[in-house]
């Protein structure tokens, strides 16, 4: 019997076990889904910009997910890095999405420095800065904290003629503001996206019925855990960590 699997996160952190469910099960026809933020319209037009060539070429990208955990959160996030717990594991695995999403490109160098703030309990980072370097030479980084008050959620990407934000991408009812620029400063504009027509489980529901692909695939899901895996490798060494050689130890083709 063939089941389908969707998870509201990269449930998977030990290679093996996501390889598996990401990639061998696909050519049997089994459907797999993760965290699904690409879906926001907001990001659907920072993608289509982008592609579009609105800005230019690509040079450098940032996303920052940063708010503080309440009381009922402070739980298997400190302590648990079985669970997926720590800020690089929960978090910046989806900063790591987007981005790789809105570039259409792969991760190929990973640094990162974590820290933690002592303002939570548990033993896990909480605070996490990471820089990428894509195959076709962008530069991007991801800023992710459990500690700091006050929610801010954003996506910036700057090319060789302009620069495309999006803000309040925590927004409760998924909407967002996107700013282009060209040429100037001035020129850009704030401008109001609407909520995303189609969900998460909406678009799952049609991948399995043989209409199109689930937002996030498994390899989705492996990749972008490969890149916080080398985050979080990269910040205990003090050392860049090349994604394919990271791959290679796991016999996943990169």
């Amino acid at each position: 019997m063939i089941k389908h699997a969707t998870a509201s996160t990269f449930v998977f952190h030990h290679f093996p076990d996501r390889w598996r469910l990401g990639l061998v099960a696909l050519p049997v026809g089994i459907r797999t889904s993760g965290v699904t933020a690409r879906l926001k319209t907001t990001i659907q037009a920072v993608r289509r910009l982008t592609a579009e060539g609105a800005i230019g070429v690509p040079l450098l990208a940032r996303a920052t997910s940063t708010g503080y955990l309440n009381e009922s959160q402070q739980t298997w996030r400190l302590t648990s890095s079985a669970s997926g717990g720590g800020v690089v594991l929960d978090i910046g695995v989806h900063d790591v999405d987007l981005l790789r999403y809105l570039l259409d490109d792969e991760v190929q160098e990973v640094t990162a420095t974590t820290s933690r703030s002592g303002l939570l309990p548990g033993h896990l980072e909480d605070l996490a800065m990471t820089t990428l370097r894509f195959r076709a030479g962008t530069v991007a980084s991801s800023t992710v904290s459990f500690s700091t008050p006050g929610a801010i959620r954003s996506i910036e990407v700057m090319g060789s003629e302009g620069t495309i934000m999006a803000r309040d991408l925590w927004a409760t009812n998924w909407v967002a503001r996107s700013f282009v620029a060209a040429e100037a400063p001035t020129s850009g504009k704030w401008t109001s996206v609407p909520r995303s027509s189609i969900t998460r489980r909406q678009r799952f529901t049609m991948a399995i019925r043989g209409e199109g692909q689930p937002a996030v695939s498994g390899e989705d899901g492996v990749r972008s855990l490969a890149v916080a895996l080398a985050a979080l490798r990269s910040a205990e060494r003090g050392e860049v960590i090349k994604i394919s050689e990271l791959l290679a130890e796991e016999s996943i083709m990169a």
